[in-house]
């Protein structure tokens, strides 16, 4: 009940404001694998998506409640994609997470202040970055000593190459990204069986 309290207060303090809102169209996933379409607005602070229906009803979806969702941000001019960690760890509470790198590697990131709301951040440096890969969640500072070791065990001459010619570059996170992303590229690029004569 107690977590249930602060999302009351979210949906009492909306009533009447649900008009003015800033309404986006996108689908969201339950947990329990119903896809919903409609138009919604995402509260980071609250951890909760508010989803209108086309016959104008509106639902409230905690994280919990939330396997992903994904909208069209007019704002940033950006398509948004969301997942919903299980995580006993610090981010229990805190467990909707935005896609910035989809693959078999995903990037994803957090806003750093819980009061924050997506539409007021408006550089890199307002989110906390992180890896996902075989189900574990990697911050993007370990990336050299946790994630890196296992892309080049997959693809050590591609990788290790790549790394080579980022070596100056004085932004380690951006480095980071580049390499998760030709990993992925590596990884879902089609391998020849046999050659054609």
């Amino acid at each position: 009940m107690k977590h249930l309290l602060p999302l009351i207060g979210l949906v009492m303090s909306l009533g009447g404001f649900c008009q003015e809102l800033m309404w986006e169209s996108g689908v969201l996933i339950t947990k329990k694998k119903e896809v919903v379409v409609g138009s919604l607005v995402y509260y980071a602070a609250h951890e909760a998506v508010l989803l209108k229906h086309p016959d104008g009803s509106v639902d409230l979806f905690p994280s919990r409640k939330i396997s992903s969702f994904r909208f069209y941000d007019s704002k940033a001019d950006i398509n948004r994609q969301f997942i919903c960690l299980n995580k006993k760890d610090e981010l229990s509470s805190n467990n909707l997470m935005e896609i910035v790198l989809n693959g078999s590697v995903k990037i994803l990131r957090k806003l750093k202040f819980r009061g924050s709301e997506l539409t007021t951040a408006e550089d890199a440096e307002e989110f906390y970055y992180f890896v996902l890969m075989d189900d574990e969640l990697v911050s993007l500072q370990q990336f050299r000593s946790k994630v890196l070791p296992a892309l080049l065990k997959k693809f050590p001459d591609e990788i290790a190459s790549l790394v080579a010619q980022k070596k100056n570059q004085t932004q380690p996170d951006a480095v980071a990204i580049q390499v998760v992303k030709e990993y992925n590229r590596l990884v879902a690029k089609p391998n020849l069986v046999a050659s054609v004569n």
